[in-house]
């Protein structure tokens, strides 16, 4: 559930009361294109920014790969719509990318699966990622990615 809120405190009570996200419209976000996420103190919190720098600095995931700019959706859409990453990942996730893209489930499975094995090389022995994912021998599927980086960004991030 979104609920988009000015200045109002008592509908933010009400919100955190509910265990609701609240946004709030501010100069930074007059679109709404990048909602401003308010946490628990009330201070401000850009979800793109923190969803691109846990991406690219904890996971080394590079930004000119499409999968990036897919995974940054997913995660997104996840965290504004809880259990949306319990969902049939090929079914539900892959079809919302596509359909706010333009692209098919395979091409958007595939920039996804790129970008993982990607990072996976890159980045699989370091600190930042073993934080997230533990020690892995083999790259994580797309499904365990994706439910994983949901929890941890939620959870640690947000």
């Amino acid at each position: 559930m979104r609920i988009i809120i000015t200045e109002d405190n008592e509908l933010i009570s009400l919100a955190q009361k509910r265990n609701c996200n609240i946004f709030k419209i501010s100069e930074e976000s007059p679109n709404l294109k990048q909602p401003i996420n308010m946490s628990a103190g009330n201070k401000p919190i850009n979800t793109d920014n923190v969803i691109t720098k846990f991406l690219t600095t904890q996971l080394g995931i590079k930004q000119n790969l499409s999968g990036f700019r897919y995974l940054k959706l997913i995660i997104r859409h996840s965290i504004d719509c809880p259990g949306f990453e319990h969902e049939n990942v090929t079914s539900t996730i892959y079809s919302y990318c596509s359909d706010q893209l333009s692209k098919t489930n395979c091409q958007i499975e595939r920039a996804i699966r790129t970008a993982i094995h990607q990072s996976f090389s890159d980045f699989g022995d370091s600190l930042e990622y073993m934080q997230v994912f533990g020690r892995l021998k083999t790259p994580p599927t797309n499904s365990t990615f994706l439910s994983t980086a949901v929890w941890y960004v939620r959870e640690n991030l947000i």
